[in-house]
């Protein structure tokens, strides 16, 4: 329910009173002034929805006349549900006593707060946006009503009303400097507006528009040396690049501490974010676990005022990522526990949340992959699809080798080479996501292992590798090299299988999903039965012990096809040993598993890692 309207507007003046009285913690605020400061609170709103806090000059309390609703005007953005009736009633009763330019800012100023902290209790965005127009019809210089339509059109993903918006919202703030401020740096609005414009550009996946804007913030922010700008530029600069990961030095070397200081904790909790990301796509799990909790431990710190700064999409962002490492390490419960979370704080169809519908088809893919439902993983590879088309084409091609088609997972692997090649001669060199490439590279090796065509597969591992390690993907890397140590061991060169496992097995052992765990134990399996049988050698006892390990990893992620697999070898390796009452054992393990998850027919001696 949406709280009493004159109670908010009374928390309001409450929370302003206070922050007035506490205004010289920032040195860089103007005492003089008592609303909010757009240069740089817009800037972290949409770098990841913070909104720093400062305070403007009074205006003059002037009366309004024409706040009427204009019912010529009718703006759908999406129609409000009949539940919902009642939510638009209160916020009519609202509107209609606003009388004064004063009553406007609180209404806007309250509407700010309700968007940025709890946007389920806003407005709708149709009303919302009728009133703003009302507003601004009779106030065109009213900086912030420019700025909340800004974020209204953003809650829609409307890109030519947010744009509009946010350069009415500059320009009503620069003519109120020229005219009140003669002697203020008029630049510093120039360089947070091209900030903000690239964070907006960022948004709607325009990334060449977004670098214009960023670099025209930079050049401003160095001639002003605005180092609080540059850091956030820096941040915003690895969202819009396409080598993220040589960023990651220099973002781990940003001055925090500053931060904290004068941006806020909003800030320090951005870059978190980012880092978090980086480490992702480094694999190391450990250090992405860490990095998303520190950013969940600020946002607790940030809720606690009024006018914290929201912490929307890094938020969102930690939640999904410790919902993934969750399901990795077989912890679905867990997972499912803080997905559902994320839904009830970011719920459809706001911005955020197609964060967490991503994250729950990527898990949910998996697990029904694993558990060889391919009916099930084929709807989650749709419904990616929806969120993000080129992600779903590496499920899809994913369950095609699962199921063995390993011809039609070729056709799919080489559209997905020819439409990055497109991209890279329709924007100058930039194609799709190298992670994503390294990925496709990686299952389009599979798939022709699987065709036992291995000297092609055995050549595109190796590209895979190079294109892996000139972004410094370590785990990618680690994946690669176990994808060449399987194919080397089909092709009878043992020993330099056992190499190749060997310089990548550490990572997956160290930070790996529990299933990619499981399978490098099943190779290193394999792999140390065929150094026993190249060498006459009837000790296969330490195999066995790698099979069971195997067998624990598998059985946790519930992958019962790979599960049954290590049971028969286990059961063949028991005969060899000539261990009967094991062999029995395990051999009436896999009659359970095949009862309890019947499945398509085993094949056992798979090029497939």
């Amino acid at each position: 329910m949406l709280e009493d309207d004159s109670h908010i507007t009374s928390k309001a003046r409450n929370s302003l009173d206070l922050f007035v009285g506490n205004k010289m913690s920032r040195p860089d605020v103007d005492t003089n002034t008592n609303d909010i400061d757009m240069e740089e609170t817009s800037m972290n709103i949409e770098l990841d929805s913070v909104c720093d806090t400062a305070l403007l000059k009074d205006e003059e309390s002037l009366k309004l006349s024409g706040f009427e609703e204009d019912k010529s005007k009718k703006i759908n953005l999406f129609e409000p549900s009949a539940s919902e009736e009642g939510r638009n009633a209160r916020s009519i009763v609202t509107v209609a006593t606003l009388k004064t330019r004063q009553q406007a800012e609180i209404f806007i100023q309250d509407q700010l707060y309700l968007l940025l902290q709890h946007d389920r209790k806003a407005m709708l965005p149709a009303q919302l946006q009728q009133t703003l127009s009302s507003i601004l019809k009779n106030c065109p210089d009213l900086g912030k009503g420019h700025f909340l339509s800004y974020l209204n059109f953003l809650r829609v993903r409307e890109h030519i009303g947010a744009v509009h918006s946010l350069i009415r919202a500059y320009d009503s703030k620069l003519m109120h400097k020229e005219l009140n401020r003669g002697g203020e740096d008029i630049t510093r609005t120039f360089r947070y507006s091209a900030l903000n414009m690239a964070a907006l550009q960022a948004q709607f996946g325009h990334k060449e528009l977004g670098l214009v804007s960023l670099e025209e913030a930079i050049k401003l922010a160095q001639e002003c040396n605005d180092q609080i700008l540059l850091q956030y530029a820096l941040a915003w600069l690895y969202c819009l690049s396409d080598s993220q990961t040589r960023l990651l030095e220099p973002l781990s070397q940003t001055n925090h501490s500053r931060l904290y200081l004068e941006g806020g904790l909003g800030g320090q909790s951005a870059l978190w974010s980012v880092q978090a990301g980086l480490w992702s796509i480094w694999g190391n799990i450990h250090l992405t676990a860490v990095c998303s909790q520190l950013v969940l431990h600020m946002t607790s710190q940030l809720t606690t005022s009024l006018f914290a700064p929201s912490n929307a999409s890094p938020t969102c962002a930690a939640l999904c990522n410790l919902a993934i490492i969750l399901a990795n390490l077989g912890e679905f419960s867990l997972s499912s526990e803080v997905l559902h979370h994320t839904q009830n704080q970011f719920p459809s169809p706001w911005e955020y949340s197609r964060l967490w519908m991503f994250a729950q088809c990527y898990i949910t893919f998996y697990e029904s992959l694993h558990q060889g439902l391919w009916s099930q993983a084929k709807a989650f590879v749709i419904n990616m699809a929806a969120i993000n088309p080129t992600y779903s084409k590496i499920l899809e091609i994913e369950l095609l080798i699962a199921k063995g088609a390993f011809s039609q997972a070729l056709i799919l692997t080489t559209d997905l080479r020819n439409n990055d090649l497109q991209l890279m001669e329709e924007k100058n060199g930039q194609g799709i996501d190298p992670e994503i490439s390294v990925k496709a590279l990686l299952l389009e090796a599979e798939a022709q292992a699987g065709g036992n065509n291995l000297g092609a597969a055995l050549e595109t591992v190796v590209n895979a590798i190079l294109l892996a390690e000139e972004y410094s993907m370590a785990y990618l890397i680690a994946l690669g090299r176990l994808h060449l140590s399987c194919i080397q061991l089909h092709l009878g060169i043992v020993r330099e299988s056992k190499i190749s496992l060997e310089n990548g097995l550490d990572v997956i052992l160290a930070g790996g999903a529990i299933y990619d765990q499981g399978r490098a134990k099943l190779l290193q399996a394999k792999i140390e039965v065929c150094s026993a049988v190249q060498s006459n050698s009837e000790n296969l006892t330490k195999a066995a012990t790698m099979l069971e390990e195997a067998q624990k990893f598998f059985a946790t992620v519930k992958a019962y096809q790979r599960e049954k697999e290590v049971v028969y070898l286990k059961a063949r390796v028991y005969h060899s040993c000539g261990k009967m009452a094991e062999r029995n054992h395990s051999a009436l393990e896999f009659r359970q598993l095949e009862q309890r998850h019947p499945s398509q027919p085993l094949v056992v001696n798979s090029c497939v890692f």
